[in-house]
């Protein structure tokens, strides 16, 4: 059963925060990661976002691993965290309704932008492989 599974058969937020707390399909949640998303699952919604310099400061990690821990989080285990690079900026669990589909519509954006990017790059490369080629073969046939 997938997120947006839960999300769907949810009848409040209350049913939604505990489906999204309770998977127990995915792989436990240990090191770095265990120590982040227990600080995490303490600031439900938005209004309790935290940012990655007090998550550093209060956990002892760098900020680049509280990065990278999040990143697992969502990934592997699936969890609902969502973010704001606004003023505050932070991490939040995503336990509304309307926080979940906020997450979903920004990972969904981010992704399209990722993929308009590498397409651009693709393109580039393509176009300077044939003109590499082509120069290597006017050089040896002059």
């Amino acid at each position: 059963m997938n997120q947006n599974s839960l999300f769907l058969q949810a009848q409040d937020d209350h049913e939604l925060d505990d489906q999204i707390l309770s998977r127990s399909d995915l792989p436990v949640i240990c090191g770095d990661d265990q120590i982040v998303w227990n600080e995490i699952r303490r600031h439900r919604g938005k209004d309790a976002i935290i940012s990655a310099a007090d998550l550093s400061l209060k956990l002892g990690l760098s900020e680049r691993n509280i990065r990278t821990a999040i990143n697992n989080l969502r990934n592997i285990h699936k969890k609902m965290i969502g973010s704001s690079c606004g003023k505050p900026s932070g991490y939040y669990l995503a336990v509304a309704s309307g926080e979940v589909e906020e997450c979903i519509a920004f990972f969904h954006n981010v992704g399209i932008q990722n993929l308009k990017i590498s397409y651009g790059m693709l393109k580039i490369c393509k176009r300077d492989f044939i003109d590499h080629i082509t120069l290597n073969l006017e050089e040896q046939l002059t």
